[in-house]
């Protein structure tokens, strides 16, 4: 894990999800908001399986 490139960009992306993903007591989930967790979690994804540079 530590030699992957991309941990800063993980873990940068994983706060911006948590922050998408938390809402008010009486809020409920909005459809921008979810296609917004979408993008961000499809990014993730490629960060998380991009290839380590050797």
């Amino acid at each position: 894990m530590k030699e992957r490139r991309d941990i800063a960009k993980i873990m940068n992306l994983l706060t911006i999800l948590q922050e998408q993903m938390t809402l008010a007591p009486d809020a409920r989930p909005a459809k921008e908001g979810v296609e917004a967790i979408r993008k961000t979690t499809l990014e993730l994804i490629k960060a998380a399986l991009a290839p380590v540079e050797s």
